[in-house]
């Protein structure tokens, strides 16, 4: 399989669209999931400065090596041949990406969340938390 990469250009278009999105869906009042491509710092404060809201919390979601190439390959999988793996990720892809990631800095309010068995509980009671707590959501989800 070829891999085909971007021109930076092309990376520089879509983030400049995904933080036109970003900005409009928080106006509205939707919170969202910004995902690993805002691994570095530059790219979360830009989104922060588009949407002018201070009280912004970034929950990182901490994945660990293990889970992460299990979660990729699964993705990946051909459901009529269990043993053909489409992701064509390695260990090595892996470690450039995780490598070049920026975790939240001191200055961000952020929450870390461990990817573990639990997870999905631990979330849906930070969200329930949160949300009940924020007055402009009347304890909703949207």
């Amino acid at each position: 399989m070829q891999e085909v990469y971007c021109t930076g250009s092309e990376y520089s278009l879509a983030y400049d669209i995904l933080r036109q999105l970003t900005t409009e869906l928080i106006s509205q009042g939707y919170s969202i999931v910004i995902d690993g491509t805002n691994l570095k710092f530059i790219y979360r404060q830009q989104i922060y400065n588009d949407v002018s809201c201070p009280d912004t919390t970034l929950l990182y979601l901490k994945v660990d090596y293990k889970t992460a190439l299990n979660r990729i390959s699964q993705r990946g999988v051909d459901f009529n041949d269990s043993k053909n793996i489409k992701s064509q990720i390695t260990p090595e892809t892996f470690d450039r990406f995780k490598n070049q990631l920026e975790e939240p800095l001191a200055n961000e309010n952020s929450v870390t969340l461990i990817s573990d068995d639990s997870l999905l509980a631990k979330i849906n009671s930070i969200f329930s938390a949160i949300y009940t707590w924020i007055p402009t959501n009347k304890g909703k989800y949207k």
